[in-house]
């Protein structure tokens, strides 16, 4: 399957496709080393950001890649025209906004929910930690039906409250073993594929994402 989603000017608009337990599930992702959000986050002992996955991934990706992220980042910064957002098209089940880094100003997430719109035969979930940015857009433009907007808590073994917000469909918490162990926490991320999971994907009952920190 072609990973360029649209041409610009010289640059390409890419999205990625996984391994592992995000097989089956394409991704549309900008780079954490190039968002000053999840760089002052990850510089806080504190916080899951500082143990970063994708921060830490990176180093050993070849520079190609790097690249790849932060062009997606610069296009997707920009508004899109109509013409380019409808020529954005998703051929997937599933697809994720966002497995590497965050939303990086208003632009980024406008065009994200305009392509959920332009693919409504393709449910979407976007993983944000810019809630006040997504609690002020939502209010101004309404959600799209096949777009579920998940909330993810900064802290390890510490859920953002769902109904402080009026907006995330749902909000996803990473915890130790410790800490699920003294408390019961019911963990309901990771022992399966995300394709064949698909919790975070689809309209539902259940408000809070759960994973073992890994």
């Amino acid at each position: 399957m072609n990973n360029i989603l649209l041409k610009v000017e010289n640059s390409y608009l890419k999205q990625s496709f996984s391994k592992g337990k995000m097989i089956g599930v394409p991704s549309l992702s900008t780079s954490p080393l190039e968002n000053k959000t999840c760089q002052a986050l990850s510089k806080i002992e504190s916080n899951i950001c500082n143990s970063c996955f994708s921060i830490r991934s990176l180093k050993f990706y070849g520079d190609n890649f790097k690249e790849f992220l932060k062009n997606n980042g610069d296009i997707l910064s920009k508004p899109l025209t109509n013409d380019q957002i409808k020529a954005i098209k998703v051929h997937s089940i599933y697809f994720r906004f966002e497995s590497h880094g965050d939303l990086l100003n208003y632009d980024h997430l406008d065009n994200l929910v305009k392509i959920a719109k332009n693919n409504k035969g393709t449910k979407f979930a976007l993983w944000t930690k810019k809630i006040n940015l997504a609690e002020f857009y939502f209010s101004c433009i309404k959600k799209p039906k096949n777009l579920q907007l998940v909330y993810s808590s900064v802290k390890y073994n510490k859920s953002l409250d769902i109904n402080k917000y009026k907006h995330p469909d749902k909000i996803f918490t990473v915890y130790d073993k410790k800490y699920i162990k003294n408390n019961s926490t019911k963990i309901n991320c990771g022992s399966r594929s995300c394709f064949d999971c698909a919790l975070c994907y689809n309209k539902n009952k259940i408000k809070y994402i759960n994973e073992i920190k890994k």
